[in-house]
């Protein structure tokens, strides 16, 4: 089982997910956005660079998120994550 929390930019999705986590006694899956995400830093050094890379960092961040869905699931555990690949589907 895998249970996605979406929602906007700070409001708690990852509070949320480490609670329920913790309660439901599942694997918590958090959005990798340190240092192995190439277009982070890229991406907020202008509005100029975000029109640039917006597109490049939510393709890394729906393939990252992807990925740790296929390996989280693969033993068949239950987990929850503080986003849902839905949520990239108009990209």
């Amino acid at each position: 089982m895998h249970i996605g929390v979406a929602g906007m930019i700070g409001v708690g999705k990852t509070t949320l997910a480490k609670k329920l986590g913790e309660y439901l006694n599942f694997k918590v899956l958090l959005e990798s956005v340190d240092a192995d995400n190439p277009w982070l830093d890229l991406f907020y050094e202008s509005e100029a660079a975000q029109a640039q890379y917006g597109f490049r960092l939510q393709a890394h961040l729906l393939d990252s998120r992807a990925r740790g869905y296929q390996q989280e699931g693969s033993d068949g555990a239950h987990f929850i994550s503080d986003t849902i690949a839905d949520a990239d589907r108009h990209v």
